[in-house]
């Protein structure tokens, strides 16, 4: 949608907000997955790394960012709680405000993670917790952008997609859609966050380092 200008030319901003609620009590990620209540790194390193690939994918390289991180549940190690700023070399800016701590409220937190806007100069898309996606150019009414997807397995069963993905790749031998240096560069804004957290100012991204 965005590359066919249904927005525009131009991202202002990217704003998900994500409350999952699997971070609270003593059963913190139930028995689904209860190691992460050991990880000194959580919130960002486990779950936002995803979302760093993806803002990265929809507006290009970050350029600086600047990132609070909190931990709410005081039996785990890691951080539950946080909000991120990018700032995007086209002049975007990304904003993500996850929360694991407290809940949505959708019966499935772990469907679509959360609520995304997009915001370009001419019009906004949005994602729905349900999985719908919309799009409302400027001046109109908001219209549903129709598209296939299943609320089955974990988060649309997006797990087997991306194996598929890989096994195809494998057999066919063709470019796997993110590469082992695309995700490097993904990483290298992770550090960033930490950086910025640890430091409490903006950190600048280069592809090879992260510095203030």
């Amino acid at each position: 949608m965005l590359g066919s200008g249904v927005i525009g030319d131009k991202i202002h901003s990217l704003y998900f907000r994500s409350q999952m609620g699997d971070s609270w009590g003593q059963d913190a990620y139930l028995s689904r997955q209860p190691y992460f209540r050991d990880y000194p790194r959580l919130l960002v390193y486990e779950n936002g790394v995803h979302f760093i690939d993806t803002y990265r994918y929809l507006a290009g390289e970050v350029r600086d960012v600047y990132a609070v991180l909190k931990k709410l549940n005081p039996i785990i190690a890691g951080e539950d709680c946080g909000v991120v700023i990018f700032n995007f070399a086209s002049g975007a800016t990304g904003i993500w405000d996850a929360n694991r701590y407290n809940e949505c409220n959708y019966e499935n937190a772990r469907y679509t993670f959360g609520e995304f806007l997009v915001n370009g100069n001419s019009g906004s898309i949005r994602l729905y917790l349900d999985g719908k996606i919309t799009i409302q150019p400027l001046g109109e009414q908001e219209r549903t952008h129709d598209y296939f997807h299943e609320n089955r397995g974990f988060a649309g069963d997006c797990c087997y997609t991306t194996q598929r993905h890989f096994i195809d790749r494998i057999l066919d031998g063709k470019s796997f859609e993110t590469n082992g240096p695309e995700y490097l560069k993904t990483l290298t804004v992770q550090e960033a966050v930490y950086e910025s957290v640890a430091r409490n100012v903006p950190v600048q991204v280069s592809c090879n380092s992260a510095h203030v």
